[in-house]
């Protein structure tokens, strides 16, 4: 955990106790983890204690042999169903490599024998369990990614601070980013967001406009209450100042959330 993320978690207790659990991850400061992903694991895993616990198994699920595509996946099924008299050979690696079969590797040979142990059980796989698949089992959360919050939460010095946060009091419900404001003072305005936010995610801008009771558009109009530009805002802005529609930065726009009751960490 960077000092500064540490640093910022504890500025965040001067002035409130309570947060979401998505929250607090964002400001836990973990490698890749932005705004978006932290509400995706908090909805996922649902407790730090089982984020906590969680193995790269539990991000990304891996089947198959490693080095075996799709085709040549079909290469060795079809082989092996040519050849239905073949006896059981004494080492099934070694055989495997001696056959040529298009695409196979000697490499994947030996993790197939190792996987399989005999040729009779290879022989009643399908082609699907012989493919090198990787599935997210979490949405966003790829092998990198998966290896950083792992990594993260073995990290001797990381669980001290996450230990010392929570003897101090901070406390987390698993509810999500955006906290529910006490009127819908936005009602039946419409805004758009362009350009790249710093502060929060466009997802997460997106929801805490829609829970005040905006509807997000994803175009320009005269219809258009609001314009959100962030960084590097394009043909979305040019329109709207041709239109005469109203536009924040970055910074006004927090500000009125904040005015409207919307709370960040």
């Amino acid at each position: 955990m960077a000092d500064k993320s540490a640093q910022n978690l504890l500025d965040a207790l001067e002035r409130s106790r309570h947060t979401t659990l998505a929250r607090f991850l964002f400001a836990l400061g973990i490698p890749e983890v932005g705004d978006s992903t932290a509400q995706v694991l908090a909805e996922h895993f649902g407790s730090l204690e089982q984020l906590m616990a969680a193995g790269e198994q539990d991000f990304i699920l891996k089947q198959g042999i490693h080095g075996i595509g799709p085709k040549t996946a079909d290469n060795i099924m079809a082989y092996l169903q040519n050849q239905p008299e073949i006896e059981e050979p004494e080492d099934l690696a070694a055989w495997l490599s001696q056959q040529k079969i298009r695409g196979l590797r000697s490499e994947s040979a030996q993790l197939m024998a190792a996987q399989f142990g005999s040729l009779a059980q290879l022989r009643q796989a399908q082609p699907e369990d012989l493919r090198n698949q990787e599935k997210a089992l979490v949405s966003g959360v790829g092998d990198i990614m998966a290896q950083h919050i792992v990594a993260f939460f073995r990290e001797p010095h990381h669980l001290d601070v996450i230990a010392k946060l929570q003897a101090a009091g901070v406390e987390w419900t698993t509810a999500d980013h955006v906290d529910t404001p006490q009127s819908q003072a936005l009602q039946g305005q419409v805004w758009v967001l362009t350009g790249t936010l710093q502060q929060m995610s466009r997802d997460v801008a997106k929801a805490h406009l829609q829970a005040l009771g905006a509807k997000v558009s994803g175009s320009v109009s005269k219809n258009t209450d609001v314009v959100v530009a962030g960084e590097k805002a394009g043909s979305k802005l040019d329109k709207a100042q041709q239109l005469g529609v109203k536009v924040l930065d970055e910074d006004a726009f927090i500000q009125q959330l904040s005015t409207l009751g919307t709370t960040f960490l």
